[in-house]
């Protein structure tokens, strides 16, 4: 079955739709960070939906296009893990502030804009793969 007019496998273009909700949902959360609550739980659903991707899809599938793409996929994955890592600890101070009723201060401006850049490189680096293997 072929869902985006592509040679792409149903679940490849299924994940290349949801990394595309994820880019939408950080959009929404870089433009609406107040309340900081809200933003929050937007950015770990985000998370939680990219940590499913990478586990279910992602990984599985570089190992079998790994020696088409070489360096550029390595690249690609390690940006992407820099990115959970960084989402993660973000994810973690929220929930213990949540939890403590502490100050909702996660992260500082200049380390979420960075970890939104390093967010926003995977995704795009990996439509240009998409495009150079299925279309």
């Amino acid at each position: 079955m072929v869902l985006l007019g592509s040679t792409a496998p149903l679940l490849i273009d299924i994940n290349l739709i949801l990394q595309y909700m994820t880019l939408i949902l950080l959009v929404i959360g870089y433009i609406k960070r107040k309340p900081f609550k809200t933003h929050g739980y937007l950015m770990l659903f985000v998370l939680i939906i990219t940590i499913g991707t990478t586990i279910l899809i992602m990984a599985p599938r570089l190992l079998i296009t790994l020696s088409s793409y070489g360096y550029p996929i390595i690249a690609h994955a390690l940006l992407g893990i820099i990115s959970i890592i960084l989402g993660s600890l973000f994810a973690i101070r929220f929930i213990l502030a949540v939890r403590n009723n502490r100050p909702l201060t996660c992260g500082t401006k200049i380390m979420m804009r960075l970890a939104l850049v390093v967010w926003i490189i995977p995704i795009l680096a990996g439509t240009m793969m998409y495009i150079t293997l299925y279309l």
